[in-house]
């Protein structure tokens, strides 16, 4: 399987079971996305307040490998 792009990253992480469902990763990535556009501070405390719902995926996926 080739991958191009984080999005496909995280499609083919999905279909060889490597994480459990990927709708959360790729709401995540959407979240990381945004920072590289956060210019006030409200955005800044949506993407932060994300933060907290990504840890246990990332746990999981670490306890997978």
């Amino acid at each position: 399987m080739k991958v191009y792009s984080p999005r496909d990253s995280i499609k083919g992480a999905f279909q060889v079971g490597l994480i459990p469902d990927d709708t959360k990763w790729l709401e995540m990535l959407e979240t990381r996305n945004l920072t590289s556009h956060i210019y006030n501070e409200k955005m800044a405390e949506t993407v932060y307040s994300r933060l907290r719902d990504y840890l246990p995926l990332l746990k999981n996926l670490i306890e997978t490998f």
